[in-house]
């Protein structure tokens, strides 16, 4: 029986770091995201 098969048991959970590192990235993003509204285009429109 191979660990692809499909038919086997289920996939094991995810590790600890996996959700730890998914948590950091999307944290990074809202904060990249957010910085450069309020930097970038935020003051761009505000000069407008």
């Amino acid at each position: 029986m191979t660990d692809s098969d499909p038919t086997g048991t289920p996939p094991p959970p995810r590790p600890v770091w996996v959700k730890v590192f998914s948590l950091v990235v999307a944290v990074l993003g809202i904060i990249f995201i957010a910085v450069h509204l309020l930097t970038g285009g935020g003051a761009q429109m505000m000069n407008h």
